[in-house]
């Protein structure tokens, strides 16, 4: 039996005694999996990514990497999470908006953590850095300001500084949410490509479509845990639980899946 890529167990997060986010969340992600996760507004969904992260600290639960130790609660001081920075290397996160630094320019955005993280050489990380720009239809923007950018170069150059620290997964938050309907179609072909390569993904989406195009599982988060938790066909055309049924019938009045 394979190691899980990811193996979540017991995550609990809350911010306050009556404000409980994760109530015990468990699931394990194999090689090459795409998991979307869906759920109404306030069920956990991306605060499960933060925590995945290592940006939101977690109450209870730990968290592994290809069967190592990742992140758990710190049983000796009790403040701050055990987290293995190592292996944090090996997840990489986009963001709803973007998160580029706008006082550098494309290229330096993209060299950043290399340089100062990984203590590459500036004239690798920028070689590499064109590689990925051209790759990615960008190579003429690498000296611009992200000012200079539409929502969805924005978007694209957000994911290729993530991809540029060779993470074994990718945990995309919303990320065409914010963009325009006319820019979300190229944000979506850039995950629908890296999907053809087996990178493994986490994805929090509203958009259904995408979610049954990308999706190898489909995980239906609410309260805290995991309600439904099955194929694309399987909870879209035929889900067990009535919470996700009624979830996605309020879905399909705004958007039919295709």
């Amino acid at each position: 039996m394979h190691t899980p890529v990811l193996s979540v167990r017991n995550l609990r997060k809350q911010y306050s005694p009556t404000v409980k986010v994760l109530s015990g969340l468990s699931f394990d992600m194999k090689a090459g999996e795409r998991i979307v996760v869906i759920g109404p507004s306030g069920g956990g969904k991306s605060t499960l990514l933060r925590c995945v992260m290592g940006l939101e600290k977690i109450d209870a639960g730990i968290i592994e990497i290809e069967g190592q130790r990742y992140i758990e609660v710190n049983a000796v001081h009790g403040k701050e999470n055990y987290i293995d920075k190592r292996l944090r290397e090996n997840v990489g996160m986009v963001f709803q908006h973007y998160t580029l630094f706008p006082h550098l320019s494309v290229i330096g955005n993209l060299i950043l953590s290399p340089v100062k993280v990984r203590g590459e050489s500036r004239s690798k990380a920028t070689e590499r850095a064109m590689k990925m720009l051209t790759l990615l239809g960008l190579s003429e923007k690498a000296h611009a300001s992200p000012a200079m950018l539409s929502g969805g170069q924005k978007q694209r150059v957000a994911i290729a500084r993530a991809l540029l620290l060779d993470p074994k997964m990718m945990l995309f938050d919303e990320v065409t949410s914010a963009l325009d309907p006319e820019l979300v179609v190229e944000v979506e072909n850039l995950m629908l490509d890296l999907a053809s390569q087996n990178m493994c993904m986490i994805l929090v989406t509203h958009d259904m479509w995408f979610a049954k195009r990308i999706a190898t599982r489909v995980i239906f988060c609410a309260d805290g845990v995991i309600v439904e938790d099955g194929s694309p066909e399987q909870v879209f055309e035929n889900p067990s639980n009535q919470r996700t049924r009624e979830f996605l019938k309020k879905i399909m009045h705004v958007e039919k899946i295709a």
